[in-house]
Order: structure tokens, then sequence, then C-alpha cells
């Protein structure tokens, strides 16, 4: 707004004009000092989807890295499952013990890998306990491991349920030749008895009397 928009009247006394004057001054001058728009501010509503984003890729590079963990430790298993199945068989007893002095979840199932290449019934029920102390065990470690134990636990059941019905059939077939050989010694008896009474030689038989009369 300029002064002379202001039309004033004729005779306005001077102080007023000078007042006026000085009001029009400072409006100028409060304009002046307005700070202009900047548009290089940043809306204080973009720094909250900027500030989740950060939070959201933090979680996923944890989340990564602990799916690489995972991954590394089911991976260093199903290596150690192939290089004890070629392992040789005097070799065995001594790769058991070792690992049965490490109480580390990934150790445990190498350990029960390394039982049931034993081909023992005892040291399959054993493994069956070692997998069943990782599935008990609620550790990160642990957990990162339940999969491939459960997977190992089921495997080590049927193979349980296999090794009994053999060991079953086994037991059977022991009953059946111990009553094979039983009945094959009474045989043997009732012949030796037979060749013994054919043998025998036939009793002598009595001459008859003669009845003719003495003169």
């Amino acid at each position: 707004m300029s002064l002379e928009s202001l039309r004033l009247p004729i005779g306005t006394p001077s102080r007023l004009l000078s007042l006026v004057a000085l009001l029009w001054l400072s409006g100028c001058a409060v304009t002046s000092l307005a700070p202009a728009a900047d548009s290089t501010a940043i809306p204080a509503a973009s720094v909250v989807p900027t500030v989740s984003s950060t939070v959201f890729s933090s979680e996923m590079s944890t989340s990564a890295r602990l799916a690489r963990s995972h991954a590394k430790q089911v991976t260093a298993v199903l290596d150690y499952a192939d290089r004890v199945r070629i392992l040789p068989a005097q070799e065995l007893p001594n790769e058991v013990a070792r690992l049965a002095l490490i109480v580390e979840p990934l150790e445990q199932l190498k350990l029960s890998l390394a039982l049931v290449q034993l081909r023992q019934l005892p040291a399959l029920i054993r493994a069956q306990d070692t997998v069943a102390m990782v599935l008990g065990n609620n550790t990160e470690a642990a957990q990162a491991l339940h999969p491939l134990a459960r997977l190992l636990a089921t495997r080590y059941t049927e193979q349980r349920r296999t090794e009994d019905q053999f060991e079953l059939q086994q037991q059977q077939v022991r009953d059946l030749q111990r009553r094979l050989d039983q009945t094959t010694e009474r045989l043997e008896a009732l012949v030796a008895i037979e060749r013994s009474l054919g043998s025998r030689p036939p009793p002598a038989q009595n001459k008859p009397r003669s009845n003719q009369l003495q003169p």
C-alpha cells in the first residue's frame, strides 16, 4: 500500500500525519522482515516415513543375518552326515566319544548321526534321546535347528520301528529253528530206537516134544 492511497482529508493535524506515516513505515518494515518460504525445507510429515523405513531396513538386515546363520548351521549338519556315512567303522567309537563331550545343539545332532552309523539298537535309542534333548532346548541356537531335529527324530522313529520288526522276525526265526531242532532230535531218537529193535536176533523157538511111546 502506497502513502498516496491513504487520501487523508485536508486540514489533518501534522501530528496525525506523522503518526500515520510512522505506522505505514512500520508495516513496510515488518513485511520486509518476514522470511520467505524455503523451497528446500523438508516437510515434517516426510520425516516419519524416512525413520520408519530406516527401522524396517534394520529389522530386515537382522532377519537376513539370522537366516544366513541358521542356514549355515543346517548345512554344517548335512555336510557332516555325508562325511560320517563313509567314516571307517573302527573310527566311529572315537568320533562318538569326542562328540559326547560337547553339549552344543549343533554337535548333539552330529552325535546322533554318528550313533546311527554304529548299526546297533542301543546306539539308535541313544540317538533318539540326543535329538530329543535338542528339541527340548529353547535357546536361539537350538531353535534354529529344530526343523532339522524334527526331521531326524521322524527318521529315527521309522528306523527304530524297522529295527523292532526285524528283531521280532529274528526272534520268531530263532524260536522256529529251536522247535525244528527239538523235532529233529526226537525223530532221530525214534529212528535209533527202531534200529536197535531191528538189530536184535529173533527169539529161539522151542522144539516140539516127541509123542512116540517107548517099547
